[in-house]
């Protein structure tokens, strides 16, 4: 079980490119979505909790990504605030929706994740292009 620091990861960046901030995935989902993100424009970035880091807002657009419910369920992203700065998307199964709407995940996407999918699920909390323009929460650029 992951005990609350009170600290949130430190997401500060120098870049315009979207980042996409991985939270604690499993080497085989991280992997993917490194690529995916690559493929996209996007920039990747690993972070582990419990958050050892002091807040930092990242410089440009940002979405945070967990690997499954039961990691959304650990990590309550809406509870430490990180989850306030940035959309929350989680990669779960069919029929794992409202439980991930009620834990504060903004998109449910599913397994097996397709590039499609990814990109899809980005387009839905707001991030719209590889340049990195978002709508809705978050900072832009």
């Amino acid at each position: 079980m992951i005990e609350p620091s009170g600290a949130k990861p430190d997401l500060g960046g120098t870049t315009a490119k979207t980042t996409i901030f991985v939270v604690d995935g499993d080497s085989a989902l991280s992997y993917l979505l490194e690529r995916y993100a690559d493929r996209g424009g996007f920039s990747f970035r690993e972070v582990h909790v419990p958050w050892q880091a002091p807040p930092a807002p990242p410089s440009g657009p940002a979405a945070l990504w967990l690997p499954s419910i039961e990691r959304l369920e650990a990590v309550k992203p809406r509870e430490s605030g990180i989850g306030e700065e940035l959309p929350v998307i989680v990669c779960s199964f069919v029929g794992d929706e409202d439980r991930a709407q009620q834990l504060g995940a903004d998109y449910c996407a599913y397994h097996p994740l397709r590039y499609r999918d990814f990109l899809t699920a980005l387009r839905a909390v707001g991030i719209t292009d590889r340049a990195g323009a978002i709508s809705g929460r978050g900072p832009t650029a």
